[in-house]
């Protein structure tokens, strides 16, 4: 008849099993771990979503038409000196094969590094580190070319330079901003780097004469497809101002500072203050941009506290497309 064990040998048997099992559990936790705070890039499916608008939702890039329907998530992880980064500001190509958006390391604040990254379909993120900082994606209206800003003046770079030493198509030389779709005009703010106590300045310049006009007080410009009309952000709201016509600003969109209200709603000098900044639909009759919905003021910078809302121009109708999500941005059609 079979002998049980001694109670040494069951002894010795748990004094090696334990340290086995706490070993394979701290490697498990060990690892989720690591996964969290340095997880793997991911690779853009090889079709992106078909809707009008993408926009940014918690470590994904939303997609959503514009009357709401259609709504699809697709995860987005771009690393930057081997660790996660924040991204906003996607901005997609008609033929919804390229997607940029802006990041920035996530775990390095205090060296403030911004870049560009491209998400060509069916690849994992470039991080377009040789164009230095970019406040955001500018798309030229061919949607084959994008406009970097240099020291010697906006530069046009092919979309596959990105992460690359490809020189631009063209420079040029001493224009910054935001140029127009019809390359008419340049818009640019004054005064980037003011305080809270002073104002910033939507200037217009003309790219034929030279001339230039202060249309408003404000930040975060966008043109219209046309070229003939400019969105941007001001003190208490959305405004928009008809270049063509010289015509003065008008407020489209009543939104003072939600957080503070001694400073603009423009003013952005504390992550949790995210102003609101409009896209334009390709026919030129909607903008679209996110509104905060949230109570406390620490959830201004996330997601889930913000909605998405459409208006329209004419008759000032305002419309909610979909909650938790920010930084939309309305799909353009390539323009010959």
């Amino acid at each position: 008849m079979a002998q049980p064990p001694s109670r040494s040998k069951c002894k010795l048997l748990w004094l090696v099993l334990i340290p086995a099992i706490s070993f394979l559990l701290l490697g498990t936790i060990g690892c989720e771990w690591l996964n969290t705070l340095f997880p793997g890039e991911t690779r853009a499916p090889e079709k992106f979503p078909d809707t009008d608008i993408v926009f940014v939702t918690n470590d994904s890039v939303g997609f959503v038409n514009a009357d709401g329907s259609n709504a699809a998530y697709v995860p987005l992880t771009v690393k930057a000196y081997g660790n996660a980064s924040d991204f906003w500001r996607p901005v997609i190509t008609g033929d919804n094969r390229t997607l940029f958006v802006k990041v920035m390391d996530s775990y390095d604040y205090v060296f403030d590094r911004h870049y560009l990254a491209v998400w060509h379909a069916g690849e994992l993120p470039v991080l377009c580190t040789q164009w230095g900082y970019q406040q955001m994606p500018l798309l030229a209206s061919d949607q084959a070319h994008i406009f970097i800003n240099t020291e010697q003046g906006m530069a046009l770079y092919e979309l596959d330079s990105c992460g690359t030493d490809n020189a631009p198509m063209k420079v040029y030389e001493n224009v910054f901003g935001i140029p127009s779709p019809n390359l008419q005009y340049l818009v640019y703010v004054n005064d980037q780097s003011a305080s809270a106590s002073d104002d910033r300045f939507i200037v217009i310049h003309n790219l034929a004469n030279g001339e230039e006009r202060t249309v408003g007080i404000g930040d975060y410009p966008a043109w219209s497809r046309d070229g003939q009309w400019l969105a941007y952000t001001g003190k208490d709201g959305i405004y928009i101002v008809n270049v063509a016509e010289g015509a003065e600003p008008q407020r489209v969109v009543l939104y003072p500072n939600p957080f503070e209200e001694g400073f603009p709603t423009y003013y952005e000098a504390a992550y949790w203050r995210i102003p609101p900044e409009v896209s334009w639909s390709p026919d030129g009759k909607w903008l679209v941009y996110n509104r905060w919905i949230g109570t406390d003021y620490y959830t201004g910078v996330d997601p889930l506290y913000n909605s998405i809302y459409k208006l329209n121009i004419e008759t000032g109708e305002e419309t909610k497309i979909i909650d938790g999500g920010m930084y939309p941005f309305w799909r353009w059609p390539a323009q010959p």
